[in-house]
């Protein structure tokens, strides 16, 4: 039974110096995948950009046979989208090959923090196990696969708007 001079918290209130760690680190996680985001999708622009620049006598001799400007982006999209597919499909086999590893031995963080890490009088454990959970994946999935739709439409563009004797003679 609770005694009136007891008061219910969370841990956010009971732990404020926990709480705000937890916060910052979120905060600090969020920067730096913003910072990898934007370096995955420059990555992934300039590689199909590239693409394009190399085969650009390719894709003009394509033209002069007669495909048209959209069946050129559509190739170009497509060719991205499998390259995003073939990634996703090798992140998610490597990452679950880590989690499996890490769910049955344990990550230690000793090594980063020292050999104990306490907070405000509260202990933390030193070795994590990670649990696995479909849905940030996913998200991850389709948010990739819409960065890579729209990254691979100025190279489709660009590769669209050349001309046949332009692309044949460069």
């Amino acid at each position: 039974m609770i005694s009136p001079d007891q008061i219910l918290a969370t841990w956010e209130q009971s732990l404020p110096a926990v709480s705000r760690m937890v916060h910052v680190n979120n905060a600090i996680m969020g920067m730096v995948s913003v910072v990898l985001l934007v370096v995955v999708i420059l990555g992934f622009v300039n590689t199909l950009l590239m693409s394009v620049f190399e085969r650009t006598k390719e894709i003009g001799m394509m033209m002069a046979l007669g495909i048209t400007p959209f069946q050129v982006q559509l190739i170009i999209v497509l060719e991205g989208l499998m390259i995003a597919l073939i990634s996703s499909i090798a992140a998610i086999v490597f990452g679950l090959m880590v989690v499996f590893y890490h769910k049955a031995t344990g990550f230690d963080l000793s090594p980063f923090v020292g050999g104990n890490f306490e907070a405000n009088q509260f202990s933390l454990a030193l070795v994590i196990y990670p649990k696995i959970s479909i849905w940030p994946f996913a998200k991850v999935i389709v948010f990739a696969f819409v960065i890579v739709f729209f990254s691979v439409l100025t190279p489709a563009y660009r590769a669209s708007k050349l001309t046949p004797l332009d692309a044949i003679r460069s």
